[in-house]
Order: C-alpha cells, then structure tokens, then sequence
C-alpha cells in the first residue's frame, strides 16, 4: 500500500510538472511581444533651412528689335536655346493647423542661365542671369511624410542684356529687375530632422529697354524663366 502511495504521489508531482511547464510555454508562445515604439516623424513648425541646385531655361524670354526713327519692328525673337544651372540657399519659417501648414521662405542663388539670338539683319543679342532671390508664402498640405505646397512672392535678379545691330554698333544694360515667381513643391522626410526638396518655379521680370550707342535700333527684353530646383533641408 505505501508503495502505491508513493507512486501515486510521484505521478501527480510529475503530472503537476508537466503542466506547470507547458502553462509556461504556452505563456511563451502566445503572449505578444511589447511592440517598439513608433520613431518620431519630423515636425514641420518652426524654421526650418537648406540647400538647393536646379535647372533654368529662357524659352519663353524674348527680345523686339525696331527703328528707333520710323518705331517700325526690326525682328522679335524668342531665346529658345536658353538654359543653364543654378545653386543656393534657402530659409523659412512654417506655421501648423493639423494637416495643414503655411509661412514664408526667401532664398538666394548664383546662376548660369543665359542665351543668344542671332537678329533679322545681323546682329546678336544675349542675356544672362546672374543671381537671383526672392521672398515668398507658402501654404501646404502634410501627407504621411510629404509636404505638398504651392508657392508665391516676389523676386530680384540681377541679369545681363547686350545687343549688337548690324552696323556693329551695340550696347548692354546689367541691373537688378523686380518681378513675380509662383510654383509648386514637395518636402518629404527622411529623418525627425532632414527633409528632400523638388521644386518647380515660373519667374517673370519687368520688361528692359534701351538704344545702342548710335540711338538708330531700340531693344526691348521681355524676360520670363522655368526653374526646377532639387535640395536637401533641416528643421531646428
């Protein structure tokens, strides 16, 4: 009798045991493990800056030649092969309400945006861009990671404009022209802090005019300029 007490007893211990560890495995297999937490996005409010290179063309730039006795038109031509890089920086501030976001941002680049226009007749005329800035509001939507926005304000470039007539005589004029810029863009996040940047800009200036140094043929430079712009920026 004792010896089936005691086996009795052996039974229900190693019964209990086995038990007891398949509980703990059981815990171990089905019970979730704590998730991590969630990075930290970036957050758009406050200033933010970088910098930007792009790409610029003049197709839609133009020069009217004419008689500066009778006013009659010499030629009009369009800077069709106009192009050229640009580089710089920029800086801004954003405000936050929910999903959406608005500010202001100005930015300043050097430029190599520049063409040549034979003339009906002979002569040459030519222009180029030189550095530009501009000042401008922003207004935003918050997409995930992305910040789609457009963009307006206005705009200062010191550009370059020479012409030669065909009697050799010519004349240039190099001064800063105010004007108006509008576009569209997109910030999207890589860390809590940095952000990518591609942008698109139309630009255009206030109409230049001037004589060449005979005062027979007058030069008028309509100025108007597409810029996409690729950058990297930072919060802080």
């Amino acid at each position: 009798m004792l010896k089936i007490c005691s086996s009795l007893v052996a039974t229900l211990f190693l019964c209990g045991q086995a038990f007891a560890d398949g509980s703990a495995l059981s815990d171990r297999r089905f019970s979730p493990e704590p998730l991590d937490a969630m990075p930290a996005k970036l957050q758009w409010k406050g200033f933010y800056g970088g910098g930007s290179f792009g790409y610029g063309n003049g197709g839609f730039a133009s020069v009217v030649v004419s008689n500066t006795t009778t006013g009659a038109k010499i030629s009009e031509r369009r800077f069709t092969k106009s192009d050229g890089l640009m580089a710089g920086l920029f800086v801004g501030y954003n405000r936050t309400n929910g999903n959406f976001i608005w500010g202001g941002e100005a930015d300043m680049e050097m430029s190599t945006i520049g063409g040549a226009r034979a003339i009906a007749g002979g002569g040459t005329t030519s222009f180029e861009v030189l550095q530009q800035a501009s000042i401008r509001g922003r207004l935003g939507y918050e997409m995930g990671p992305a910040l789609v926005y457009v963009t307006a304000g206005l705009t200062i470039a010191d550009i370059e404009y020479a012409a030669i007539a065909a009697n050799g005589s010519g004349n240039s004029d190099n001064n800063f022209e105010y004007g108006y810029t509008v576009g569209m863009g997109i910030d999207y996040s890589i860390t809590e802090t940095y952000f990518l940047r591609a942008e698109y800009r139309y630009s255009q200036y206030a109409d230049v005019s001037f004589v060449n140094t005979a005062n027979t043929t007058q030069f008028d430079f309509d100025s108007k300029f597409h810029t996409v712009r690729y950058g990297i920026g930072a919060t802080f």
